[in-house]
């Protein structure tokens, strides 16, 4: 565990469906620093893409939030406008969901995929993208980063 500030703070997450329905997620905290790996773990249907879709403002319509505070940089996104959930979602925080084939390409190299994104979310040219995206996977332990992208 790292010791700077917490990135994600998610504390006392309660999800019912419905008003009066099943609790699908109770009282869940936790918090991730920057630099820091961390695994949600569970039984099938225990709540953990829910929780994980909380994090990200995108709570299915039939789910409610009944308590708890999930804050990303300081900034509160149980609250969050939409627009700022937009901003942020793609250009600081992203999700792969259960299925990654439907959300990564196979056919595509990593870095050219990680590169459509910060196209859409970062102002920087080719060369700026591509030195980024070898920070990050580098930071993330790939060790062929240049293989990776080309």
């Amino acid at each position: 565990m790292t010791s700077s500030k917490p990135l994600l703070e998610v504390d006392g997450l309660t999800l019912r469906i419905g008003s009066t329905g099943r609790t699908v997620v109770n009282d869940v905290s936790f918090s991730v620093s920057p630099g820091e790996i961390v695994g949600i773990v569970g039984e099938s249907g225990s709540g953990k893409t829910l929780a994980a879709r909380a994090v990200m403002g995108f709570i299915p319509p039939a789910v409610r939030l009944i308590s708890g505070s999930i804050r990303f940089d300081g900034e509160e996104v149980t609250t969050m406008a939409p627009k700022r959930l937009r901003a942020i979602r793609g250009a600081k925080v992203g999700m792969v969901f259960q299925e990654p084939m439907t959300s990564l390409n196979p056919s595509m190299l990593i870095g050219r995929q990680l590169e459509e994104g910060l196209a859409l979310h970062r102002k920087l040219d080719a060369n700026g993208r591509r030195e980024l995206i070898l920070d990050m996977l580098r930071r993330v332990g790939i060790r062929d980063p240049e293989g990776a992208f080309n």
